[in-house]
């Protein structure tokens, strides 16, 4: 996450400085330490075989926090960087760098819901705070990007191959 986004946030379109963002992370967090709950102390593991069932038990919150948390994690981060590596490569045009992230944004709030759900069955709090803030800063990306694609393409994106999308880099 960030990867991408934040040096064209701060190098190209610079409405906000690394010490407020900086400064607004660090209140996300604090905040969401302060609302997560203590780990439950005994709880009981699902650990279905079928793709499906384990997809329905992340949903509820019956399996590891880790086992929620990271392979999402490092797909969406893999996703990001190879949708951002086509974009500068110039095989994606606008429309479909900004289609990818509306297609990612449904398992986003899955796995919002799952981390979410799972967080309280972790070993602390340290570890359920972070996994839930983790997904808050995915959100964050999110935003960076839609700003990044609504007002700012042509810091991502040539404009030369633009002539589908004839108003995108113009306008910004």
């Amino acid at each position: 996450m960030f990867v991408t986004s934040l040096p064209i946030l701060f190098g190209n379109i610079a409405i906000i400085s690394y010490w407020e963002f900086a400064l607004l992370l660090a209140g996300v967090g604090y905040f969401v330490h302060l609302g997560t709950p203590e780990p439950l102390p005994e709880w009981h593991e699902e650990r279905p075989n079928d793709p499906y069932l384990y997809l329905h038990a992340t949903w509820f919150g019956r399996v590891a926090l880790w086992k929620v948390f990271w392979p999402f994690l490092l797909l969406f981060n893999a996703t990001l960087f190879y949708i951002d590596y086509r974009a500068v490569n110039e095989t994606y045009t606008i429309a479909s760098w900004a289609t990818m992230h509306i297609i990612f944004a449904l398992p986003l709030v899955y796995w919002t819901v799952a981390v979410w759900r799972a967080s309280d069955k972790c070993g602390s709090k340290w570890q359920a705070s972070t996994a839930r803030l983790i997904t808050l800063y995915a959100y964050f990306e999110y935003v960076v990007r839609y700003l990044i694609w609504t007002e700012y393409p042509y810091t991502l994106f040539s404009c030369r191959q633009m002539m589908i999308e004839f108003g995108d880099c113009f306008f910004g």
